[in-house]
Parts: C-alpha cells; sequence; structure tokens
C-alpha cells in the first residue's frame, strides 16, 4: 500500500473508531448488530491484513441510489437495518485508488445475514485517480500563482488540461482566455495572424458565443455567476456602442435583423440587432425553469408573412404550466413550444 493510501485509511479508521466510541456498548455491540444485518462481511489485503476504514458499496439491481458502510478496525462491516438495504439483487462494490476494484453480485433475503467477503490486491495509482486539489498541489508554483488552474475542474478535469505539453507562453494564453480574456480581432491575411486589438472590458463571454452582424458584435460580458452584461462592440475598433447591464446569462442568436435571447430563467426577448441602441420588441416568460441548453430555430427570417418556429425543449410538471406555453404564443406568434406535456 502506498503512504498516500494508508493516510487515507488510517483518517478513515480513526474516524470509524471515534464514531463507535459514541454508541453505548462500543464496539462489541456494533459486532453483535451484524447478526441482525441483512449483510456483513470482512475486507482484508491479499497478505491477510485486516484493513479499517475501506468504504463498502451496496447498489440495488436498476437503481440509482447506493449505500456505504465502513469496515471496523478489525475489517468487519456490516449494513444494519436501519441502512435502508432492502432485500433483492445487489452489487457490493469497493473502489480505491490504492486497490484493484472488487466486485461481487449478491441476493439479500429477508431474515437470513448473507455473507460478502473481500480480499483486496494492490495497485499502484494513477493520475486518473487524482482528486483536482492533489494534482494542484504537487505542481509547482505558490497557491496565489495556481489559485486559477484549480477552477478549471469546475467545467473538465485537470487530467484533460494538463494531458498535453505546453510552453509558458501557451499556458499564459490559456489562462487568460479561460479567466476572461475573450475579444480578441486577429488579421489572418498572412501566414501568421497578427493581433489587431484584444479586450477584457469589451467583450468577456463566459459560455454563450456572440453573434455578428455589419461590422457588429453582440454578446454576453462577463461570467455567468455576475449576471452579465448584453452588449453591442464595434468589430473594428472593440469600442462598446451599448450595454444592457445586469442582463443576466443566457444564450442569443441572430436571425435576420433580429436578436433571439433566451435567458437562463427561460425568458424569451426579441431585440433588433441595432447599434445605436438596446431595441426591445417584445418579451414572454417562455419556460418554466432554468434553461441554458441552446434552442434551435426553422423556417426562414421573422416577417409579417412568413412566420418561423423557435423550439426550446421543457418538461411542463403541471398542467398550469401549459398556460406558461399559451401566454408566450401569444405574445411571439412565431414561437413554437416543444414540450412534454404532463399526463392527465
Amino acid at each position: 500500500m502506498t503512504a498516500a493510501g494508508f493516510s487515507r485509511h488510517a483518517v478513515a479508521a480513526v474516524l470509524v473508531g471515534v464514531l463507535a466510541g459514541f454508541s453505548s456498548g462500543g464496539l462489541s455491540r456494533g459486532v453483535a448488530a451484524a447478526e441482525d444485518a441483512l449483510l456483513s462481511g470482512k475486507v482484508v489485503s491479499s497478505t491477510g491484513e485486516r484493513l479499517a476504514g475501506i468504504p463498502v458499496r451496496a447498489r440495488r439491481a436498476n437503481s440509482t441510489i447506493a449505500v456505504t458502510v465502513y469496515t471496523n478496525g478489525e475489517g468487519d462491516y456490516a449494513f444494519p437495518e436501519w441502512s435502508d438495504l432492502t432485500p433483492g439483487s445487489h452489487s457490493i462494490s469497493i473502489e480505491l485508488p490504492d486497490f484493484e476494484p472488487a466486485r461481487r453480485e449478491i441476493t439479500l433475503a429477508a431474515g437470513t445475514t448473507a455473507k460478502a467477503d473481500f480480499t483486496l490486491r494492490p495497485r499502484q495509482p494513477s493520475i486518473a485517480d487524482a482528486t483536482a486539489s492533489e494534482i494542484v498541489a504537487a505542481l509547482p508554483g505558490t497557491d496565489e500563482q495556481k489559485h486559477l488552474l484549480i477552477q478549471c475542474d469546475n467545467c473538465h478535469s485537470l487530467q484533460f488540461a494538463l494531458r498535453m505539453s505546453r510552453t509558458k507562453d501557451e499556458w499564459t494564453a490559456i489562462v487568460r482566455r479561460m479567466a476572461g480574456e475573450r475579444a480578441v480581432l486577429l488579421d489572418a491575411a498572412g501566414s501568421t495572424p497578427k493581433k489587431i486589438w484584444s479586450s477584457d472590458e469589451a467583450l468577456s463571454s463566459h459560455y454563450a458565443t456572440g453573434v455578428y452582424r455589419d461590422g457588429f458584435l453582440y454578446g454576453f460580458h462577463e461570467r455567468q455567476e455576475r449576471r452579465p452584461a448584453l452588449r453591442c462592440v464595434e468589430l473594428k475598433t472593440g469600442k462598446v456602442r451599448w450595454s444592457q447591464e445586469d442582463f443576466g446569462a443566457g444564450n442569443l442568436m441572430l436571425v435576420g435583423d433580429t436578436l433571439l435571447i433566451l435567458s437562463e430563467r427561460g425568458e424569451l426577448i426579441r431585440a433588433k440587432a441595432a447599434p445605436e441602441r438596446f431595441d426591445e420588441i417584445t418579451r414572454a416568460q417562455i419556460l418554466p425553469t432554468e434553461c441554458r441548453a441552446y434552442p434551435a430555430f426553422a423556417e426562414g427570417p421573422p416577417s409579417d408573412d412568413l412566420p418561423f418556429e423557435f423550439f426550446p425543449f421543457a418538461k411542463l410538471d403541471s398542467v398550469a404550466d401549459t398556460d406558461l406555453a399559451t401566454r408566450a404564443n401569444q405574445a411571439f406568434p412565431f414561437v413554437g413550444i416543444f414540450a412534454q406535456l404532463p399526463s392527465q
């Protein structure tokens, strides 16, 4: 077993011992309780060492719910009656970085205690087993230098981010881009793109991609959790032409000369794609819940004689929610709500 693995298990064993000390009767009573359990067993190493603090997980067949208990100082575990374990087919498993995965399929019956013992074989942990905190701690540099890197784990694993080697300049560019530097205009006429301008203050989009029309960019500025502004930016100069502050996050698309904006609150806004000012045409609450998925668009640009359809997907949880779609269609005669209606 590795030193890191021993440390993990030692801490778990101490916690198990402390918790056992609070119960009346101590460890002997805990072992006695195993007689009334549906499932119990012992976990040892390949050399016969009794392993403490090992998590043993039981998942019922065709269920998304799992119950986990830990081995005591003698390597014993038991699922007591109050552990929500029920009769039926279960998958019993142990998965730890320092050991090969162990799994057994077993059928539990009421009034009988099933036995499932495990012998764990050691293995060398890999980078795939490491947590984001462990990876960042192992990297060179100070905590202040690495504080942005650990935020990568909010969207994807650090294993993915570190899979390819990069130079200092390449890492600097990636961190700046992920941290907020988005608006960059490049001249790609030559063999090597040349930067014309870049700015964190013009249009720093977090999730949604902006749209372009007639020399101007329209998009969200700032991170989603900071209630971004909706902006129009002149592509040639990077100058902000207008900014609708505290607009909130969402997605947008360009349909003809119209901006269709679906906020993460489920509100659809129709506005003119014009650089003079934010010119809202109409809005309606078309979805009853949070929405971050990109909508789909069909059947040509909006006009008085050529309707189109706009399809965000929503599951309506109640009949009352169908009234929401009705009101939305009254405000947006060109909108179609593709929804899963509740069963009547």
